[in-house]
């Protein structure tokens, strides 16, 4: 039996529609017309309701958002939103930045025009080293301190540039290493700079008291070029280790405490104690993040939230053997400098030297946790004395 379609049967009913239909058809075109009209109207209406209440509500925030892109000039980076922090901070690192590369170029004027902002006199070091084929490597080291007549340092450091990775694979953007130490860095350098804001944080008015000048020290060529072997890594580190005396009178003498990050920006990262760890700061920033997941204190930017939803603190009690230390940017100054932190997750995040060391793989709820723990940690400094 063959399907036929609708209105094929030929019965009486159909029939008699079809006449009425013939009949009443200028009738029914003008009701048909009318009503969408109606129809038409109101859905216009309701669109333009729609339209206003969510204007109403997302304008107020594209227009906070665009005075704290425009406020970092003006000296209120304290009271940046995470997303705002990121945008400004961190989105400049995202691209490759292996040595002699477009990237590099960038990230380098990327990092002296925001210092330059935020009211620092930048400083500039450039070098060539060889790779392990002689070839030539222009590497640059950027750093900026907030008091250079001070005789106490404290060094916050990190590398800037990215692994050379094998070149059939898509771009490298070494998200954790260590575009998001830098930016941290950064954010840091922006709230205690000469144009930091003195009413919330107040970095700047409590280094004063204790006479600490705050050194941000990029370091370029951490990454091996083939292999790591003693040579050929730590480039921009060991450059500077030895160069920086001649520059900077007592430069290393008086450096109190050498901070390196490296390896930020996956979930639930663990900090262990190395042999070198400087056990007093160690201990302060573990308290700072007890005290900030239990809400005995918060963040000077009421614009952070911390996540208290993880179970393990990234600050651990556990203590590595002396065999277990980590081959990194602080290695130049172990023999310069005594108090030491290097904080590095280990184990090492799984992403590390992965292709997806990228930016979807990033936890930032962690990143938002750790700003407020090295803002709170650099408000008070007195463990480096200790």
């Amino acid at each position: 039996m063959s399907r036929r379609r609708r209105g094929q049967q030929g019965s009486a009913d159909s029939v008699h529609f079809g006449h009425k239909f013939k009949k009443h058809k200028p009738m029914f075109w003008e009701l048909l017309k009318g009503k969408c009209l109606l129809f038409i109207t109101m859905a216009c209406l309701v669109m333009s309701a729609v339209v206003s209440i969510l204007m109403y509500h997302i304008s107020p925030r594209l227009a906070a958002a665009e005075t704290e892109t425009i406020s970092l000039s003006q000296g209120s980076a304290e009271q940046m939103s995470y997303s705002t922090i990121y945008k400004e901070f961190a989105k400049p690192f995202m691209k490759e930045r292996y040595p002699n590369s477009k990237g590099t170029k960038e990230v380098v004027q990327f990092m002296k025009n925001s210092l330059n902002e935020s009211g620092y006199s930048v400083n500039e070091q450039s070098f060539t080293a060889k790779d392990p084929d002689g070839k030539a490597l222009h590497l640059t080291n950027i750093w900026a301190e907030t008091k250079r007549e001070s005789n106490n340092k404290v060094v916050l450091s990190c590398h800037h540039d990215s692994k050379i990775m094998d070149a059939h694979n898509s771009p490298f953007i070494a998200a954790i290493d260590s575009a998001i130490p830098c930016a941290i860095l950064m954010y840091l350098a922006a709230i205690s700079g000469p144009k930091g804001d003195k009413k919330s944080c107040a970095i700047n008015d409590k280094l004063e008291k204790l006479d600490i000048s705050l050194v941000f020290i990029f370091f370029d060529g951490e990454e091996a070029i083939k292999k790591w072997t003693a040579t050929d890594s730590l480039y921009g580190s060991r450059y500077f280790a030895e160069n920086i005396d001649s520059e900077v009178k007592d430069f290393t003498k008086n450096v109190k405490l050498f901070v390196l990050l490296d390896l930020l920006g996956s979930k639930d990262p663990k900090f262990n104690i190395f042999h070198f760890t400087h056990h007093k700061c160690f201990s302060k920033l573990r308290g700072i993040e007890n005290d900030l997941k239990s809400k005995k204190s918060k963040s000077c930017n009421s614009n952070l939230q911390y996540d208290t939803s993880y179970k393990r603190n990234y600050f651990s009690t556990n203590m590595l053997s002396r065999a277990s230390g980590v081959s990194d940017d602080h290695e130049p100054f172990l023999r310069k400098v005594k108090n030491i932190l290097h904080l590095i997750p280990t184990p090492f995040p799984t992403v590390w030297h992965q292709k997806t060391d990228d930016e979807d793989h990033l936890h930032h709820p962690t990143i938002e946790n750790l700003l407020q723990i090295f803002t709170q940690f650099i408000q008070d400094l007195s463990c480096a004395f200790e």
